[in-house]
């Protein structure tokens, strides 16, 4: 089968067909051109904007310090060591004898200086040996908060309270040394004694 010659009419029909298909391949390779030109700018300037954000390196140095934080363990706070206290300067002294319905009855009242009481037996005639018993009163004043520490020596029967709290106490047929430890929360607190002269001879001395 033979082809004749084209006719004008085809001619213009190819020439036209070529030409989109020329201007097609033309439009789509400078949109992928001006596609990646535009993804390349977009991320230098979010590179640039990072780099110029003066928050970035604060923000690391935050989690870089939280971070040390959290790995190092927290230290214990080294508790004060107790110091030797005075004893007060002054006692309110008052002994009492035991009564036969209990409890105890006031028979006198002084004023001392030091603690240092021994007795043989009662301190007074009209008292009772080993039924009878001394409380004495005064202020501690440590020079700085507790914790503070102080020794009695003692036979007998004896307690003690800080603030009107007991914290020490004890029990001895002959000579014995109480060690006490103040958790004292101020400068200075009250203290209290109490001792029973319950068998031989009665002591109680600061030491």
């Amino acid at each position: 089968m033979r082809i004749g010659p084209l006719g004008t009419r085809e001619v213009t029909a190819l020439a036209l067909l070529i030409g989109a298909v020329v201007v097609g391949l033309a439009v789509t390779f400078f949109r992928s051109e001006d596609d990646a030109e535009s993804n390349a700018a977009t991320e230098l300037i979010a590179q640039r904007t990072a780099a110029a954000d003066p928050n970035r390196f604060l923000t690391q140095e935050a989690s870089a310090t939280a971070a040390a934080q959290a790995a190092t363990p927290t230290k214990t706070p080294t508790p004060l060591p107790a110091i030797k206290v005075s004893p007060p300067s002054g006692w309110q002294v008052r002994y009492e004898s035991k009564a036969i319905t209990g409890g105890y009855n006031p028979e006198a009242f002084f004023a001392i200086e030091e603690l240092d009481l021994s007795f043989a037996g009662a301190p007074f005639p009209d008292m009772k040996d080993n039924a009878w018993r001394t409380v004495l009163a005064g202020e501690l004043v440590g020079g700085r908060v507790g914790p503070w520490k102080f020794t009695i020596e003692y036979q007998g029967e004896i307690k003690v309270f800080i603030a009107e709290n007991l914290v020490a106490e004890g029990t001895a047929s002959k000579p014995t040394k109480l060690d006490v430890i103040v958790p004292s929360a101020s400068e200075s607190t009250s203290i209290r004694i109490e001792a029973v002269d319950s068998q031989g001879s009665f002591l109680l001395r600061w030491k």
